[in-house]
């Protein structure tokens, strides 16, 4: 909603060198300029209107599973993961447009290092969020952790939970559901 608030008004009302001034002078550099402006704004609230839309839906699904079941079959059967995957792609995709539009804009009061400053900060960034979010997913994820055919390593030896008493457990149990209904028929 942040980046919402600030896109729609630059949208409807574009800073004096994109609007006016390309009516007063225009030029090649003026018309894609604003051409460039327009599109990655209007791309960004888009993408940011999807991620929020999908956003509200996957928690309002969740809000109307009533039991633990409902919502493995919300991850199962109705791609909830893969819906928060998408929130997540639209709303990366919207930032990426605002900082195009941004980068349009900048070119304009600075020149070309608004081209070069941003790709250094995004450098810097990327090198941060990747192997963090790198070690979050290949620690604890279903798909990166618990899947071996997708390279994780469920059998740990430095996983400091042992799973194998539990699940012992519940095979026991499950055995004896399955005499008590035998039985009972």
């Amino acid at each position: 909603a942040l980046f919402l608030s600030f896109s729609v008004p630059l949208v409807m009302d574009p800073p004096f060198f994109l609007g006016e001034a390309c009516d007063v002078e225009p030029s090649l550099r003026c018309s894609w300029s604003r051409y460039v402006f327009f599109s990655v704004l209007a791309f960004s609230v888009a993408s940011h209107m999807l991620a929020i839309l999908l956003g509200m839906s996957f928690i309002n699904a969740l809000n109307e599973a009533a039991r633990d079941a409902d919502v493995y079959r919300l991850f199962a059967r109705g791609e909830g993961f893969l819906a928060t995957v998408k929130c997540e792609r639209a709303f990366v995709a919207g930032m990426v447009a605002n900082i195009l539009g941004m980068g349009v804009a900048a070119l304009h009061y600075v020149g070309w290092w608004a081209v070069l400053f941003p790709i250094l900060l995004l450098i810097s960034v990327f090198q941060i969020l990747l192997p963090t979010q790198r070690k979050l997913f290949h620690s604890s994820s279903i798909m990166h952790y618990w899947r071996s055919n997708k390279g994780g390593q469920p059998a740990d030896r430095d996983d400091p939970y042992d799973l194998s008493l539990p699940v012992e457990k519940v095979r026991i149990s499950a055995q004896l559901g399955r005499r008590l209904t035998t039985v009972s028929k």
